[in-house]
């Protein structure tokens, strides 16, 4: 099967992250990173904000796409015990994206912060036994 060009599906590309972000969890235990630990602990820091910034991205396009399904009829409950009405399933979904949107905005200034704090460290080498 030949992929077509063009955009690749985001639940591919979100896959994609999502096992990055799990090598990089991997890379930044503390026996992995060794020496190097202070500046890849500043570098980190701040891809992980950057990171953080296009999923706050993401979820304000989840949610202009979901609005505006919503608002031209195309959007129906299929199989959801506890909503009924596609008013109340959209508003739900819009409150968890609006709420995760604040959460990852909090995160960001925290990593920018942490970065900072970051940008004076060293890793010093151990002392030499003699």
């Amino acid at each position: 099967m030949t992929r077509q060009p063009g955009p690749r599906p985001a639940t591919e590309l979100a896959t994609e992250a999502a096992q990055l972000l799990r090598r990089l969890e991997e890379s930044t235990r503390p026996d992995a990173l060794g020496d190097r630990g202070a500046a890849e602990c500043y570098e980190v820091l701040g891809q992980l904000r950057r990171i953080g910034e296009e999923i706050n991205t993401t979820l304000s396009h989840l949610g202009t796409w979901l609005e505006q399904q919503y608002l031209a009829g195309r959007l129906d409950i299929a199989g959801d015990p506890f909503c009924t009405e596609p008013l109340e399933a959209v508003g739900r979904l819009l409150d968890g994206l609006h709420t995760a949107h604040e959460s990852w905005a909090t995160l960001s200034r925290s990593l920018q912060n942490a970065q900072v704090a970051a940008a004076g460290m060293v890793t010093v080498p151990p002392p030499r036994v003699e």
